[in-house]
């Protein structure tokens, strides 16, 4: 993923987790505007961590 861009999984994972410098995240941001095939994996994962989240609660309820 992201030739042009230099970007990866661990980028968008990055982003997704706040964990990215400014300039880093401008350049996420840009990339996935711009590639939507980077943008549909942005959504599967941002969905796979909240799903995670919700998982990791019902657990500690339990």
């Amino acid at each position: 993923m992201g030739s042009r861009y230099n970007i990866t999984d661990f980028d968008i994972q990055a982003l997704i987790d706040n964990e990215l410098t400014w300039e880093r995240e401008k350049e996420v941001l840009s990339y996935l505007e711009h590639d939507p095939q980077a943008k549909i994996r942005y959504n599967k994962l941002n969905r796979q961590k909240t799903l995670l989240q919700k998982w990791a609660l019902f657990k500690e309820i339990q």
